[in-house]
């Protein structure tokens, strides 16, 4: 057995260090409280900026708190997480550089509002691990309040360094302030040099400055180039030149232009960067106007955030500031498309927080490489237990989760929810690499369990393309809103050596474990590489569709038939089955096929359940579900459901029964044949349909019945097609009438076809409706058409006789066909040639263009055989690549016959339930119909017959020609 693996891929090419949950510390109020030591900086960390908030008396700011943090989201982190529930529930891995965790503890390089002031912008530069660089602002000065504090020798330009190996903090570079107007927001880029930068847009002065990474020093500034000049004057630029959010993107620094507070859009622009970082000034371009707030009064919140995912859509978050801060009035938002072709997706793409309108952003966005968003938000989700910090997107948004935090991951940033810190959330920026494939994974194998309940075994194949050695691999559950709909996780993590370890670019097969329970069901893990330490290397999600190798085992099934006094039938199954499914079975259900008169049915089994392995019965009435009704000699073909209780897993298996003559010879019902494939003639728009009615009992009986069009094709026939359209006919005992019906099949195109159905019930006595079906279609050019000539269609012999059956075979192409025919009859019962007991005739016709040829065909039923209680008998023609089916209909016949009754090839086997003759010999032969003459193979040994139908099975060749079987009595 071989299965495809769907993959979600998160890649992560730096190590990632396998953290154990730490002691819970006692921090001040508005501190996270299940601090780890998180550092160096991982991939899947996420870190945020936020303000200290106020102290307690409200007089000033609370400088002990932290103003940056790290929240481990890695995937692994995940796993344990429950979406749409708040914090309160889950305690998220943080930290701020406490003294506890660092080799030399130093209050001074503790992440607080007394080390760094008030910081609003985050980057992340590229060393391994990264550095994060924080930008001072007052964005969170709100009205009324405390101008921002900033430390000893810093001011509202402070840009610092956070080592993120130890956390130390930096001091990096001061621009130009003359008041408290402080930053906007900071991105790196590395130029093809080698040299790195820090873009930092000031608000002060409406400048973007480049300033080197390594030596802290300012290069030079950009300004929008169709600004104002700055005033100069204490507090931010004038609008049209004030920037805050910026972001560089494909070799362009984009960048937000802040228009004003009003009904003037913001923008978003951008300017190329050369090859050593500088600003290409006559690059500048409008990538789009940031669509008006219209809730309320219309107005335009600033962009302070932009970010990027792979494909190259860009998100943008929204936040107010200083006296116009209005936490609820900011969004985030879209836009799909490339440099100078963006688009702006519907705004409630992204709903953000509780409150309505759903537009609670807090300034901050960030994009994992699995699509996956996040941004900082207020007022998460509603209730006693409400959040405030971060809030995460499942891929494409969540419009349509009710309620909007439905899928979202929840991180409140002192982790006490329900304590309003509003207004007070910064930017956010997440360690990831690209979405490159770190290693690629795939499902060679899957053993089923050695016995019910125990263990599948599942083979991997993996190779690496970190750029590590990989010493384990790890499978580890996945987050429950990383789950397809309907798929299910494994429960604990577990972790496998490579030996030897996996070299970069090496496979190595692996197996692993996997619960009989999840038999049936879709299930995902995250696989994970481990270098020695062992430390992650990177992350991917594998999802397995796990097989029931199979559901329960039929020991014996025995149905009767009891003739009802009005007249009705009463088919009654007894079924002993062992219970294979790896759960117990405390239902078992009959789901009919598509089209079958079975009316679905289920049934308790004897006892109350079938355990696991164990063995148990259960009995159930057959009925019909709608006309017509189940017919004597019928096979009925349906799943056996067995259900879990409370209906909470269930497997199944085909089962095919006949349904046995209540009294021999005297209970055949009435029955029709049908063409089932009726070409429309081109030149002159019309088919006709053959329709036989069979009048099965001892006295005559009168008919009506009527033909009409029947959906599933390319056109829809109205009645007025079908000449005539209905009628009323009587037919003599045991016997049979031909209706010939004219279709007006004009409207076909080539290729086209249209359904019909002709339909009969008795009119004294009444009976049951009894309907076949057919297509008409119009044939393509290239391809030989085949019908069977009239009067010959059908054909009533009495048996043992030999009669011909004609076809027309035409060629309605504008080229001349030559073709191998191949003639087929069922149930091995129907012979071709007045001398031979072939069941198998072949020839080759040469059809000019626009020409037609008639076939004779003799034929004659199979003398060594037991008579067919059917009247009709399929005849199949193979002719360029099509089967294609036709009929004969015989006299009635005195005894039951053999027959392939029943095909169902599964995992590469053929299954045949044989009906035969006691004291009679039988053998099953195998054609591919490669040869003219047709030759059949002998495939098993000559086998007895048997009262009970006859089960035969033989295992196929995976990857086989196309193969025909037939079932024949011999001497």
């Amino acid at each position: 057995m071989r299965l495809e693996v769907k993959k979600d891929r998160i890649a992560m090419k730096t190590p990632v260090r396998l953290l154990a949950l730490a002691t819970v510390l006692a921090l001040p109020a508005g501190a996270a409280t299940n601090l780890q030591d998180l550092l160096p900086m991982q991939p899947g960390y996420t870190v945020v900026t936020c303000s200290a908030g106020l102290n307690a008396a409200g007089d000033g700011f609370a400088l002990e708190n932290p103003v940056v943090a790290i929240f481990n989201t890695s995937a692994l982190a995940l796993s344990g997480v429950t979406v749409g529930e708040p914090s309160s529930t889950f305690a998220w891995e943080c930290f701020h550089n406490e003294e506890v965790f660092q080799d030399v503890p130093s209050a001074d390089e503790v992440w607080t509002g007394a080390n760094l002031g008030e910081v609003f912008g985050v980057t992340l530069d590229d060393q391994s691990p990264p550095n994060i660089y924080v930008s001072a602002t007052s964005a969170y000065v709100k009205p009324g309040f405390l101008d921002p504090v900033w430390p000893a020798g810093e001011s509202a330009g402070s840009v610092y360094r956070l080592d993120g190996t130890t956390g130390e903090i930096t001091s990096c570079v001061q621009l130009p302030s003359i008041s408290n107007a402080s930053l906007g927001n900071l991105c790196f880029h590395r130029d093809t040099g080698g040299d790195g930068w820090l873009y930092i847009s000031n608000l002060e002065d409406g400048f973007i400055y480049r300033v080197s990474e390594s030596t802290c020093a300012i290069a030079n500034t950009f300004a929008h180039p169709s600004a104002p000049a700055d005033d100069g004057l204490p507090g931010p630029s004038q609008f049209g030149r004030r920037i805050w959010g910026v972001e560089v993107h494909d070799g362009r620094l984009f960048y937000a232009l802040w228009n004003d507070y009003a009904t003037t859009p913001q923008q978003i622009w951008s300017v190329a960067l050369l090859a050593d970082g500088d600003f290409d000034l006559a690059s500048v371009m409008l990538e789009v106007d940031v669509p008006v707030y219209e809730f309320g009064a219309p107005s335009s919140p600033p962009v302070s955030d932009i970010t990027f995912g792979d494909d190259g859509t860009m998100f943008i978050a929204e936040r107010s500031y200083g006296d116009l801060q209005i936490p609820h009035n900011a969004r985030v938002i879209k836009f799909t498309g490339t440099s100078g072709s963006y688009v702006a997706c519907p705004d409630d793409t992204y709903l953000v927080g509780a409150l309505a309108p759903l537009d609670n952003a807090g300034g901050g966005v960030a994009v994992e490489c699995s699509g996956r968003l996040w941004a900082s938000a207020n007022y998460i989700n509603a209730g006693i237990l409400n959040a405030y910090g971060l809030q995460s997107y499942p891929p494409g948004g969540n419009a349509a989760d009710s309620p909007p935090w439905l899928n979202s991951y929840i991180v409140d940033y002192d982790g006490i929810s329900g304590q309003d810190q509003k207004g007070d959330f910064g930017e956010v920026d997440i360690l990831r690499t690209t979405c490159d494939d770190c290693m690629h994974a795939s499902v060679i194998d899957i053993t089923c369990p050695d016995q019910p309940g125990s263990d599948y075994v599942v083979e991997l194949s993996i190779t690496n393309l970190s750029g590590q050695t990989a010493a384990f691999w790890s499978i580890s559950p996945c987050a429950a809103a990383e789950l397809p709909t309907g798929a299910v996780t494994i429960a604990s993590p577990e972790t496998f050596a490579f030996s030897p370890p996996l070299d970069d670019g090496a496979t190595q097969n692996g197996t692993m474990p996997l619960a009989g329970s999840f038999a049936g069901q879709t299930v995902c893990f995250n696989l994970s590489l481990l270098d020695a330490i062992p430390a992650e290397i990177c992350t991917m999600k594998v999802c397995v569709e796990v097989p029931v190798c199979q559901c329960f085992i039929v020991e014996s099934k025995d149905i009767v038939c009891v003739a009802q006094p009005d007249g009705s039938k009463k088919w009654t199954l007894d079924v002993t089955l062992t219970n294979l499914s790896g759960f117990d079975a405390f239902s078992v259900e009959i789901v009919p096929a598509a089209g079958s008169p079975l009316a679905p049915v289920s049934a308790t089994p004897d006892g109350g359940s079938i355990p696991n392995g164990g063995t148990g019965s259960f009995t159930v009435c057959l009925e019909s579900g709608s006309d017509p009704p189940l017919v004597s000699g019928e096979v009925l073909c349906f799943d056996l459901v067995l259900w879990a209780v409370n209906m909470t897993q269930s497997c199944s298996e085909e089962c095919c029964v006949r349904l046995p003559y209540c009294h021999p010879y005297l209970d055949i019902a009435d029955n029709c044949v049908v063409s089932r494939r009726v070409p429309c003639c081109p030149s002159t728009g019309t088919a006709t349909v053959v329709y036989t009615i069979c009048n099965n009992s001892a006295v005559p009986r009168t008919y009506s019945w009527d033909i009409q069009g029947a959906p599933g094709c390319s056109v829809s026939l109205a009645p007025f097609a079908f000449s005539p359209s209905s009628g009323v006919v009587t037919i003599p005992a045991n016997s049979c009438e031909t209706i010939l019906v004219t279709v007006d099949c004009s409207s076909l195109q080539p290729g086209g076809c249209a359904g019909f159905e002709v339909c009969f019930h008795r009119v004294n006595p009444t009976g049951p409706e009894i309907c076949c079906t057919g297509v008409v279609y119009r044939p393509v050019p290239g391809k030989l058409v085949f019908k069977q000539a009239f009067p010959d269609d059908p054909i009533t012999l009495p048996w043992g006789g030999t009669g011909t059956i004609k076809f027309d075979v035409s060629n309605p192409g504008q080229q001349p066909i030559s073709a191998d025919v191949f003639f087929l009859g069922a149930l091995g019962a129907v012979d071709f040639g007045q001398g031979t007991s072939s069941s198998g005739h072949g020839i080759r016709v040469t059809i000019a263009a626009g020409a037609q040829q008639c076939i004779a065909l003799p034929v004659k039923l199979h003398p060594r055989i037991a008579t067919i209680p059917e009247r009709s008998f399929p005849i199949g023609i193979y002719a360029q690549g099509c089967l294609l089916n036709t009929s004969a209909v015989f006299s009635r016949p005195n005894e039951l016959s053999i027959g392939t009754v029943k095909v169902n090839p599964v995992a590469q086997e053929a299954c045949f339930e044989v009906l035969t003759k006691r004291g009679r010999r039988y053998q099953l032969q195998q054609s591919d119909l490669r040869t003219l003459p047709v030759r059949w193979n002998d495939v098993l040994p000559v086998f007895d017959g048997a009262d009970p139908p006859v089960e035969l099975r033989l295992g196929l060749a995976p990857g086989s020609a196309r193969q025909f079987f037939q079932v024949v009595e011999v001497p």
